[in-house]
């Protein structure tokens, strides 16, 4: 089976945040869904343009009732190795889901109204650590390399877990030397104030020089990155 690691979902800011320190990348989602290759799609451009609909149309419910039945199988791999959430009544329930499964899964049947999925994803639980999700998908590539499957890609989604404790504390620090001052904010001038504070937590705001009461929410990981 073809395994593509998709790092696209992690943007610049975030990346710095990792590199200082402030983050971890982690497994977010695995995509099952149909892969052609440049020469399968090719050799559909000449069908589609050489058959009749009715042929086309028999071709493609042939096809995808194949695939329906590859993922299928995929599927109930992973359901005999895994603690999978929603992926039958059992665990389809309030208290399975309050539990500590390993992965969630989603599919796309019933889109439509087809009662075939043509691609699932299964999700990592983001209630473990990073560290604990990072051995689940070693587990889940393992299982993936076996699989003799060559009209199916697995695309690994890959996000990040921030250490929001860690940013907030940060954050905490930088904003005692900016706090009353007049500073320059992504081109603008201004000042960065507490709007509001609960048991440790704020959340700031960024007030252009001469407002009162409007202002840009700012995040503690935005402040961070002003000094990252």
């Amino acid at each position: 089976m073809l395994i593509n690691h998709d790092y696209s979902y992690i943007n610049n800011r975030d990346q710095k945040l990792v590199d200082a320190g402030y983050g971890k990348i982690v497994p977010d989602y695995v995509w099952f869904d149909r892969y052609f290759t440049e020469e399968q799609r090719e050799e559909n451009r000449e069908l589609a343009e050489s058959l009749s609909k009715e042929e086309w149309d028999k071709r493609c419910v042939e096809y995808e009732a194949a695939l329906f039945s590859t993922l299928e199988h995929i599927k109930e791999v992973f359901n005999g190795k895994f603690d999978i959430h929603q992926i039958s009544e059992e665990t389809n329930t309030i208290e399975h889901y309050k539990g500590d499964w390993d992965l969630y899964f989603w599919s796309n049947r019933g889109w439509n109204g087809s009662q075939q999925m043509t691609r699932f994803s299964l999700s990592f639980n983001d209630r473990r650590s990073p560290e604990s999700r990072v051995n689940t998908l070693n587990e889940v590539i393992a299982i993936l390399e076996g699989i003799d499957c060559d009209d199916v890609a697995a695309r690994i989604q890959y996000g990040v877990h921030m250490n929001d404790v860690a940013i907030e504390a940060a954050a905490a620090e930088i904003y005692k030397d900016i706090e009353g001052k007049f500073i320059n904010y992504y081109g603008a001038t201004g000042k960065i104030k507490i709007i509001s504070e609960c048991e440790g937590l704020r959340m700031y705001g960024f007030f252009k020089k001469g407002a009162k009461s409007k202002y840009q929410k700012v995040l503690p990981k935005d402040i961070l990155l002003m000094n990252v």
